[in-house]
């Protein structure tokens, strides 16, 4: 018997595809919605009728990554499972199974080979209850582990709980290092001096770094630059989504703002500079959305998004790139801003309220770091957009209703100044 080698183009090397089996089922039942064998969802829309949810509020658990997730579902997995008869107990008569994998994965290679024949999958088994099963079950770590390792102050003063000033070390460092702060030998005998204990604790941090720096440290650069133009190419398909869709399709547009915004989180996980990309493609659309709200509210929260991440210097340190892009958003606020000073209508209020708090935020988040520069820069950007509210001119039929509009845009603004006037 002859057996063929099989490759990654095989069927058979893939768990049940989820997508073109949801789509097959879709044909069967809606044929009509089918064009060149693309959906037409315009015409399952009107096929479906009055059973199509269109409220932009509803109830649902939702998360932060919800839609990742659901994509991560239905990709067809490559893997294998292995047998274990070696370690297994009555391997030959048994109809139970335990497999050992990722949750996830395991589950779509179920499928495929035992959909309708598993009575019951028991997923994550209990562990550390002292109870016998057949698979490890105490993973406790006890006290003694634990006071093993100790937080050491590199100064010797206690009340010095700054990040550069703190390192942790075994027990037999710790008095070594302790040693170097005193007259009299500890431990080992042997004395660590600060400089050594600072030396190895930068060394030990710059191992960390790289480590979890995956993207930098594993791809390629020729593998990087084809990935930023991946990321490029979308982001900017987005983007002009973004803008083309019409104020009712107000949750794709949000759709599309949520998948932007999980970008933020693939910077720091792979490594490749997205968010002047993102900001670059936010200035694009504030450019282009003058005077549609319900584009620039959500374009505002996008923005902020950028550095969600600088929640302080004692937890987060910030750089550069951080600070290049902090001014450069001001920049693109600034734009949104001006449009919201306009005399048009009221509803602009709200677009300038909401680019003045998260002005103030950012500011905010910068005086925790003391960057003078974006706060001196936030002061000028509010006096031009406090200018901007009044350079239309007035009307004399809406003479009196224009003066209440730049009085409340003013006063947005000069309350921003003043909050920000107490930051230190």
């Amino acid at each position: 018997m002859t057996i063929n080698k099989m490759t990654t183009a095989d069927p058979e090397t893939h768990s049940e595809d989820l997508v073109s089996g949801n789509i097959e089922q879709l044909r069967t039942l809606f044929p009509e919605a089918f064009v060149e064998g693309k959906i037409d969802f315009d015409v399952l829309h009107q096929l479906l009728g009055g059973a199509v949810e269109e409220r932009e509020e509803k109830y649902g658990l939702n998360w932060f990554g919800k839609r990742k997730a659901r994509q991560l579902t239905l990709t067809p997995s490559n893997g294998t499972l292995l047998p274990c008869p070696e370690d297994s107990v009555e391997w030959d008569t048994t109809q139970n199974i335990m497999i050992e994998g990722d949750n996830l994965e395991v589950l779509k290679l179920l499928l495929k080979s035992y959909a309708g024949r598993v009575k019951m999958i028991y997923i994550d088994p209990p562990y550390n209850t002292g109870k016998d099963y057949v698979y490890p079950d105490n993973y406790q770590d006890s006290i003694k582990n634990y006071q093993e390792i100790i937080v050491h102050h590199i100064d010797g003063d206690p009340s010095n709980n700054k990040e550069d000033n703190l390192a942790v070390l075994c027990l037999n460092h710790a008095s070594m290092a302790d040693a170097g702060l005193r007259k009299g030998k500890l431990g080992s005998g042997k004395k660590l001096s600060q400089d050594e204990v600072k030396i190895n604790k930068k060394a030990w941090e710059d191992k960390v770094l790289v480590e979890t720096r995956v993207g930098k440290n594993f791809l390629s650069l020729r593998e990087r630059q084809q990935l930023e133009v991946l990321y490029k190419f979308e982001i900017y398909k987005r983007k002009n989504e973004i803008l083309s869709l019409s104020r009712k399709q107000q949750q794709l547009r949000r759709d599309n703002y949520e998948f932007l915004q999980q970008l933020v989180v693939e910077e720091f996980i792979i490594g490749l500079k997205l968010r002047p990309i993102l900001l670059q493609a936010f200035g694009d659309i504030a450019v282009q959305s003058v005077g549609d709200t319900y584009i620039s509210l959500p374009l505002i929260d996008a923005i902020r998004g950028l550095f969600l991440h600088l929640v302080g210097p004692e937890d987060v340190k910030i750089y550069s790139d951080d600070r290049q892009l902090l001014l450069k958003s001001l920049d693109e606020l600034e734009t949104i801003g001006s449009y919201g000073a306009e005399l048009s209508d009221d509803e602009k209020s709200k677009v300038l309220k909401k680019t003045c708090d998260t002005i103030y935020e950012l500011a905010e988040v910068c005086s925790w770091y003391k960057f003078s520069d974006f706060l001196n820069k936030v002061k000028k950007v509010l006096n031009r957009l406090k200018k901007d509210c009044s350079r239309y001119e007035l009307v004399k039929r809406d003479k009196i209703k224009q003066e209440r509009l730049i009085k409340k845009r003013v006063k947005i603004i000069d309350d921003t100044i003043q909050l920000v006037k107490q930051l230190k």
